[in-house]
């Protein structure tokens, strides 16, 4: 996990000559009443369009040019669904970042996407200020822990730590 959180740490502080991949795509976060308006997304696999109907639509895509960017976090979500034996159709894979002294409010995930897919969380950068509540439950993951969850039902994270929360969201079926 070290190569992955190292060029994650690179590219964040870097001035690179890159577009700034947190805001290529931020239609997850900016819709009205977005549950998930205080995080920043990058996506190396995702929906085909960002349209309505193709975020609730089983068909994803690789996001080739995020993929190059971040070879190494592209690398861990494949070692990631090796370890779950998804050998199925792959869903989203996504990099997320929740800002410091924030939340995701409660929601729940519905539709075919949902039905569809398993859905597991890869702490990258977290601290015990952070945590994800899901149902009764709630855990503080620490780096490197990998959580599967239920994503249909009711769920919320809070950060009230001064570093933001990263972690990547793979889907997937076995």
């Amino acid at each position: 996990m070290a190569p992955a959180l190292q060029e994650l740490s690179n590219y964040s502080a870097s001035d690179s000559w890159l577009p700034t991949l947190w805001s290529r795509h931020v239609e997850r976060q900016s819709v009205a009443g977005s549950p998930h308006h205080s995080t920043e997304t990058i996506y190396l696999r995702g929906p085909v369009e960002f349209t309505l109907k193709d975020y609730f639509s089983i068909d994803t895509i690789d996001f080739d040019f995020e993929q190059q960017c971040l070879p190494e976090l592209t690398k861990l979500a494949g070692k990631v669904f090796d370890l779950l034996e998804a050998k199925g159709l792959l869903g989203r894979i996504l990099i997320t970042k929740l800002k410091p002294h924030s939340e995701i409010d409660e929601h729940h995930d519905e539709g075919p996407y949902s039905d569809h897919f398993q859905r597991v969380h890869l702490s990258l950068v977290s601290s015990a200020q952070d945590y994800l509540a899901c149902g009764n439950e709630s855990v503080s993951m620490k780096p490197g822990e990998l959580w599967w969850f239920n994503h249909k039902v009711t769920h919320m994270a809070e950060n009230w730590g001064a570093e933001p929360r990263i972690h990547m969201i793979l889907d997937y079926r076995t």
